[in-house]
């Protein structure tokens, strides 16, 4: 999936670096969009470089809350958190649940993050709602059925 799974791909061959796909999902692909592999790991860092500067720059502004996209561990919040610690600040932390491997790490993650905030179709927030956390889920969904599980299933969501 590219664009937040707006497009769909289907691998269908492998050769060396290069990736042969069917569009499932067709659309424009702009620049600066990310790739989610529903099986599968990317390894790549959760913070980039200019994740970095931006958090930088945002803890200068006094910022009242960072969120970091592409959680997968507690090891990505925790990274967030000592930047903000070498600052001498206190801001909390968002942690965007966009991956799978979240759900394998959940009970760290709740640890780690100040509020979550699950992918945009509201089935990892229903995941994680299961679990009781204490901290607030923030669930983004244009989706009235996954609106009405969280309502049955979770206790501090927060419908947007």
């Amino acid at each position: 999936m590219l664009a937040d799974g707006f497009l769909e791909l289907r691998v269908g061959a492998v050769s060396g670096a290069e990736i042969h796909c069917e569009i499932i999902t067709g659309g424009v692909l702009t620049s600066h969009k990310g790739i989610n592999l529903p099986t599968g790991s990317i390894l790549m860092p959760s913070m980039t470089d200019k994740d970095r500067d931006d958090l930088h720059f945002g803890l200068g502004l006094d910022v009242d809350y960072v969120a970091l996209s592409f959680v997968r561990t507690a090891a990505d919040i925790q990274d967030i958190k000592e930047i903000i610690r070498r600052e001498n600040k206190h801001t909390p932390v968002i942690a965007k649940i966009e991956k799978h491997e979240a759900i394998d790490h959940y009970d760290d993650i709740l640890d780690a993050a100040s509020i979550l905030a699950p992918t945009r179709s509201g089935r990892t927030a229903i995941h994680i709602s299961r679990f009781r956390p204490k901290q607030p889920i923030i669930a983004f969904t244009p989706s009235q059925p996954t609106l009405r599980q969280l309502s049955l299933f979770s206790v501090g969501y927060t419908p947007a």
